[in-house]
C-alpha cells in the first residue's frame, strides 16, 4: 500500500512530531510504503525523516496562493499512484485536489486553528468534507469539537489518540 502524507512543513511542533512518529510505525510494516511531501519548507525535523530511509520531498510553496505550487503538488499527485493521501494541514485548494484525484483520503485533526475557531478551517469542514472517506481525531474531544463544527462528518471520525514512542521513554 503506497501512503503520501501531506504535511505544511516538519518544523518542531506536535503535528509533525506526530507524523514523524507515524512514519516511524509505518516502516515497521513492510506493507506499507510511505512517502512524505512538505508543503512549504523542510524544518528542523526534516533529517529525522532522511534517517528513516523514506522518499521526502518539499514543495517550496512561498505561500498558501501559490498557484505554481499547487500545480506541481497537482503533478506530485498524479504521477504518484497513492492508495491513501493523508494530509495533515487543513488548505481549501488541497482539499479540492486530493477530492478531484484520489478516493482514498484521509485527514487527521491536530487541533490549531479549528479549537480557535478558525474561519478556514471550518470552511474546509464545511465544503470539502466529500473529499475525504475518513477524518482522524488525536482525541475523543477534538472529534467532538469536529462534529459541531459539521455534524454531517459524524460517521467518518475515528479517534487515534496521539501516540508515545514507548521504545524512547527510560525506565525508571
Amino acid at each position: 500500500m503506497r501512503v503520501l502524507h501531506l504535511v505544511s512543513d516538519l518544523g518542531q511542533g506536535g503535528a509533525q512530531t506526530y507524523v514523524l512518529d507515524l512514519l516511524r510505525q509505518h516502516e515497521k510494516h513492510p506493507g506499507i510504503e510511505s512517502e512524505l511531501l512538505a508543503m512549504f519548507y523542510k524544518g528542523a525535523l526534516w533529517n529525522n525523516i532522511e534517517k528513516l530511509g523514506i522518499t521526502a520531498s518539499c514543495l517550496g510553496m512561498r505561500g498558501a496562493l501559490d498557484i505554481s505550487g499547487m500545480y506541481r503538488l497537482y503533478r506530485h499527485l498524479v504521477a504518484g499512484d497513492y492508495d491513501i493521501v493523508h494530509v495533515h494541514h487543513i488548505h481549501p485548494a488541497v482539499s479540492m485536489l486530493v477530492g478531484w484525484l484520489r478516493g482514498s483520503n484521509v485527514y487527521t485533526e491536530h487541533g490549531g486553528g479549528l479549537l480557535g475557531g478558525g474561519r478556514l478551517e471550518k470552511l474546509v469542514y464545511k465544503w470539502f468534507h466529500m473529499n475525504y472517506c475518513r477524518f482522524i481525531a488525536i482525541s475523543r474531544e477534538m472529534g467532538q469539537v469536529m462534529t459541531a463544527v459539521n455534524p454531517v462528518i459524524r460517521n467518518k471520525i475515528q479517534v487515534i489518540h496521539n501516540g508515545v514512542d514507548l521504545d524512547k521513554i527510560d525506565a525508571l
